[in-house]
């Protein structure tokens, strides 16, 4: 019976662990994927970005 005891206690303890670590895998996921985004919408700013090019003296006619 204590054997038995002993075991589920281990089982409950691993999947407390691995819960925590599916846990941590998502965050992870989570912050990876915000970089990415962040990534790639200073890419489209950058693409987007228009510079104005101002002549140094204008000639009218």
């Amino acid at each position: 019976m204590n054997k038995r005891i002993k075991q589920l206690v281990a089982k409950k303890g691993l999947a407390e662990r691995n819960k925590k670590e599916i846990e941590f895998e998502k965050v992870l996921l989570e912050e990876r994927y915000l970089a990415w985004v962040r990534a790639v919408l200073r890419e489209c700013l950058d693409a987007f970005t228009v510079v104005k090019w101002v002549p140094d003296r204008i000639e009218v006619d």
